[in-house]
């Protein structure tokens, strides 16, 4: 048959249905198999091309779904806490007294995860706890996989003595550089039954170039930056059951269809009417029709959409319901504050507030694109994202595609230089 023309073989019945059949045998292969895998061996092209199908029908139809998945699951190999002094306590604080001023929501976070790593270090338990404003922490956020909670404060005010050490390493530039060189078994400040510590940076970087504690951070090992803190995140925290309970219903109530996409942008503006004692301005009003025509550009693209904006100031929100696409606009209603600054509220105000924020930060991790500005607090919602997927970064003067490994240098966060 190898020899025989279709003509010839158009005389013979049985010839035409094997001609037929290898046609489409032969259609088919050119459907299966993709461009990539041509050169390779048929076995093979049937194993990457059963693989792309396979993954095309998981992929969610967006990062709803997608965070449903990927919420607790976990690309770095923690394997088992190191718990050789459990009896040693390692404990993130924040309280309205000697363990004062840690500032914002994002600050705090990398507070925790740094009490977190140190705790690893030095085989001791961790804990964490915020005491300002009668705030409970558990109230907005509750352990995942790492129990981190403290029902009842071990001290109810934290002085030095021989078994309470204070570490403060708030905006410890110099500890952050000479972190590569630390043996922390043998910190001066990490000795005592108790160590309460507090931070505001994020020294996963710092962390990874260390010297020292090769093994137990071995996991970091082949992340990069940003997985090594969106991992951390995640197995940390997750929302407490109040406050994810509110988060499906929001999405529930404004996304109607998988096919629906939610566009988001998170708007820092710094020194504002809202936030007057904020340390200075961050986003000028001229920026805000970028952010605007940005976001108006994007809803085109997609027929079935909704737009959430996070930000810190009233003005902006109330600015965001006079556009364009104010009636596909998503806001989580209630009081703008911040954590650090917002001190002339009542403590039921503040709390509500604070719920605010933290509901906020979670829902921006749904977003199918999302718009970062100056703030750690958006870096983590980015972070435990976990895509370049639809990441937008505000520059000086465009909003622009940015990528996961870029953030902290695109907005001049701290780098051990390696």
């Amino acid at each position: 048959m190898s020899t025989m023309t279709l003509r010839q073989c158009s005389k013979h019945k049985a010839c035409i249905i094997l001609c037929l059949w290898i046609a489409m045998m032969a259609a088919s292969a050119y459907f299966l198999f993709d461009k990539t895998s041509l050169n390779q061996n048929a076995s093979t092209n049937k194993i990457t091309s059963t693989n792309k199908i396979t993954d095309a029908l998981k992929e969610p139809p967006n990062f709803r779904e997608m965070m449903k998945i990927k919420y607790d699951t976990f690309t770095a190999n923690f394997g088992k806490d190191n718990l050789e002094n459990k009896d040693k306590y390692l404990i993130y604080r924040c309280d309205s007294d000697t363990m004062s001023s840690c500032g914002g929501w994002g600050n705090r976070l990398n507070g925790i995860l740094l009490g977190y790593i140190l705790a690893n270090l030095t085989g001791r338990t961790f804990k964490a706890e915020i005491k300002s404003n009668k705030c409970k922490l558990t109230d907005y956020i509750v352990p995942n996989r790492v129990n981190w909670s403290l029902p009842r404060s071990i001290h109810a005010r934290v002085i030095k003595s021989d078994d309470v050490q204070i570490m403060n390493v708030i905006d410890n530039r110099k500890l952050f550089n000479n972190v590569p060189n630390i043996n922390f078994t043998n910190h001066e400040n990490i000795k005592s039954k108790y160590v309460y510590m507090k931070g505001n940076q994020d020294y996963m970087n710092a962390f990874k170039a260390n010297k020292i504690h090769t093994h137990q951070l071995s996991w970091m090992a082949n992340l990069t930056d940003d997985q090594v803190v969106g991992n951390l995140f995640r197995r940390l925290i997750k929302l407490s059951p109040y406050l994810q309970e509110r988060l499906d219903k929001i999405l529930g109530k404004s996304l109607h269809s998988p096919s629906e996409k939610l566009i988001c942008a998170h708007i820092r503006m710094g020194r504002n009417p809202t936030m007057p004692s904020d340390s200075g301005v961050r986003i000028s009003r001229e920026k805000l029709k970028i952010i605007w025509n940005f976001l108006g550009k994007t809803l085109s693209r997609y027929n079935q959409s909704k737009v959430f904006v996070m930000s810190d100031s009233q003005n902006t929100i109330e600015e965001a319901k006079n556009q364009s696409f104010h009636d596909r606009l998503i806001l989580v209603p209630g009081r703008i504050v911040h954590s650090e600054r917002s001190t002339e509220l009542a403590d039921k105000a503040m709390c509500e507030g604070l719920a605010k924020v933290v509901l906020e930060q979670f829902l921006l991790m749904h977003c199918d694109v999302l718009m970062l500005s100056d703030s750690s607090l958006g870096l983590f919602s980015a972070y435990a994202r976990g895509s370049d997927k639809g990441l937008f970064c505000l520059g000086k003067n465009v909003v622009k595609p940015c990528k996961l490994t870029n953030l902290k240098k695109f907005y001049g966060f701290w780098e051990v230089q390696v």
